[in-house]
């Protein structure tokens, strides 16, 4: 799925989706950036990592999020040097045949090449298999904070994902349908951000849904 990102305030946050909804991370937050429009990236980065989640600082435009659960890899890029996206999935049952794009394959075997070494890099918390790209100004949209926190404690989770890419967020599972911790860190030569999953120890581990 694509989907463009907006960046308007400067600052790209990316965490679980249910820190949208924690009072208190959101205060902490407006704590230490008062203008949300126009945040300082270092001091909401440090105050997003007391919650597991990490804020850097991009240029205004157009971004949008990939994912490939087979390397266990997400990257944010600008719109225009974005890889050619992953074919739609078979019906269940339907066995294809599949032969991945060229430049796709390229694209994410960049990223790997670039995955911190152990124990560098910062890190993002994924407790709800679900993480959110979005501008760091929604941190200043009370309103919209105050409806998605309303439709996740109606169980409404579909809804509530749905309702955050209608303001400008964009929304992916992680690669395990547990809680899991991603390496996040800025791509060297590109304004691209990677995350990247753990390796799996051996072919039998569960992997989250492919879907987006």
């Amino acid at each position: 799925m694509k989907e463009r990102l907006p960046i308007e305030s400067g600052t790209l946050l990316i965490i679980d989706q249910f820190m949208l909804g924690n009072s208190q991370f959101v205060e902490a937050a407006k704590e230490s950036c008062p203008d949300l429009n126009k945040p300082d990236a270092e001091s909401l980065g440090k105050a997003t990592a007391e919650f597991g989640g990490f804020a850097i600082s991009l240029e205004e435009g157009g971004y949008s999020v990939h994912r490939d659960p087979k390397r266990r890899i997400m990257a944010v890029c600008p719109e225009d040097s974005a890889p050619p996206e992953a074919p739609p999935r078979p019906p269940r049952g339907v066995e294809v045949e599949e032969e991945e794009d060229e430049q796709r394959a390229m694209f994410f075997e960049n990223i790997i090449q670039q995955r911190p070494e152990s124990g560098s890099g910062s890190k993002v918390s994924v407790d709800t298999r679900c993480l959110a790209f979005v501008d760091a100004g929604i941190l200043g949209k009370s309103d919209v904070l105050d409806q998605f926190r309303s439709m996740r404690l109606r169980g409404k989770e579909k809804d509530a994902r749905d309702f955050l890419r209608e303001h400008g967020a964009t929304v992916r599972y992680g690669f395990e349908r547990d809680s899991e911790v991603l390496t996040v860190a800025a791509v060297d030569g590109s304004a691209s951000i990677g995350l990247w999953g753990e390796l799996p120890k051996n072919s039998g581990r569960r992997e989250a849904s492919a879907e987006n």
